[in-house]
């Protein structure tokens, strides 16, 4: 399979609230000493015009300002490309869908993680960026890898201290795929274009087999080895 995107510099970096390694460790408190270190040299090469710097948060604002606050993240980002969960999206939907979803965002915690492509596709749209020369930083194989192949389809890299597969830790790294720590050195590596050409081939592979996996796990294959030993044996008597 051909590399998912020519490798060229970046003018616009698009981060998530759950981007960002902890200084803990843990999913709580605010943003590690080195990504806050990161972000103060990314807003310079902003004021530079390098790069713009773009935020996208799958929660409303009142629930993501304060992940954002608790990070201490806020000052990085303006407020026209600071994107959160609107009410036209959650009118969008269809009735089963709306009051499902509705339902979810009763949980605090409750991450919208496909509107984090919609509104990508909603910043291409409006002309603000190009697809060619946007980058998704994100951490999760399912989340970030998959579906912003599948759906808004730019590039992407994800933070090497915080891989996640849908939500759960994972140490796993495919082939093929940007992988960074978050520091000033790296973030600027991904800017300017320098590190390899992204290759989904095996990400699509192994997302494919995940997904086999379960929807196949309740399935009972004994009936159907009975029935391929039973036709050996017709076939070696015939």
């Amino acid at each position: 399979m051909a590399p998912y995107k020519k490798n060229s510099p970046t003018k616009a970096l698009i981060f998530t609230p759950e981007s960002f390694p902890r200084e803990s460790g843990k999913g709580e408190g605010a943003a590690s000493a080195a990504a806050l270190a990161a972000m103060q040299g990314l807003s310079k090469l902003e004021s530079e015009g390098v790069v713009e710097l773009f935020l996208v948060a799958g929660q409303k604002e009142e629930q993501a300002m304060a992940k954002i606050g608790e990070l201490g993240i806020s000052g990085f980002f303006r407020g026209e490309n600071t994107i959160f969960l609107t009410p036209e999206y959650i009118n969008s939907k269809l009735e089963f869908d709306r009051n499902r979803l509705l339902e979810s965002m009763k949980s605090p915690g409750f991450v919208d993680e496909y509107y984090k492509q919609e509104a990508i596709k909603g910043l291409i749209a409006s002309g603000r960026v190009s697809a060619e020369s946007c980058i998704l930083l994100g951490r999760d194989l399912m989340f970030d890898a998959f579906y912003t192949s599948r759906f808004s389809k730019i590039d992407f890299a994800l933070v090497s201290e915080i891989l996640s597969e849908k939500g759960s830790p994972t140490e796993l790294r495919l082939r093929g795929l940007k992988y960074i720590s978050f520091t000033e050195e790296e973030l600027k590596k991904l800017v300017s274009g320098k590190l390899p050409e992204t290759d989904t081939s095996a990400l699509q592979g192994h997302i494919s087999s995940s997904i086999a996996r379960v929807l196949l796990k309740d399935v009972d294959f004994s009936g159907i080895v009975k029935k391929a030993a039973e036709k050996a044996r017709e076939i070696r008597s015939s």
